[in-house]
């Protein structure tokens, strides 16, 4: 009898390890505490980058004091590929208050290829959380003239949503002269 019970505390334990790992996602769209960043990106295999700086945002009427980041490179994946994710917290609630995905490219990526990466994250984003895209994401053109005061111009592509108290924005910017990128932050 001793036997049984314990086969099937056994099979409990694997059915429920089974379902928290099958509901793991690769974006994190819930609050979460920083001490379990480091179970999440373990569960990734993530490499680890400390960072030993602290960060400050100004916000339209304050200023928030971040802890030091919390930087972390992940393995490819099918729908975001190779991106690094950075934790922002404030020090005195230990809850991060915002996460930064940035998809990381090729020395020699286009237009076209941040264009892809940019629709799979949208797309991949929306059907999980059920978000309409609607007319968001179409690309629009800048012209800045911040650096050296030449005007370039620059490519904007940008989707954001408000979900249950969750701000996100996936922003992807391309400068032919002054380099691109691709980012997903969630804001709490």
């Amino acid at each position: 009898m001793k036997n049984r019970e314990n086969r099937t505390i056994f099979i409990l334990i694997l059915l429920l390890n089974f379902n928290l790992y099958s509901q793991k996602k690769f974006i994190n769209y819930e609050k979460i505490k920083v001490e379990n960043i480091t179970s999440i990106e373990e569960s990734f295999n993530s490499k680890v980058y400390e960072s030993k700086l602290e960060t400050v945002e100004s916000t339209k009427d304050s200023i928030i004091r971040y802890g030091k980041l919390k930087k972390y490179s992940r393995p490819e994946n099918e729908s975001f590929g190779k991106i690094n994710v950075t934790y922002f917290y404030v020090k005195k609630d230990s809850v991060v208050r915002k996460i930064n995905y940035a998809w990381i490219s090729s020395k020699n990526s286009t237009l076209k290829d941040f264009s892809k990466q940019f629709d799979k994250t949208v797309k991949k984003i929306s059907a999980d959380l059920n978000l309409i895209i609607g007319e968001q994401g179409k690309l629009s053109k800048i012209i800045d003239d911040t650096i050296e005061g030449i005007p370039e111009e620059i490519n904007e592509r940008r989707v954001t949503w408000e979900y249950k108290g969750t701000k996100i924005l996936i922003i992807m910017i391309w400068s032919e002269k002054h380099g691109a990128y691709l980012h997903t932050n969630i804001e709490w």
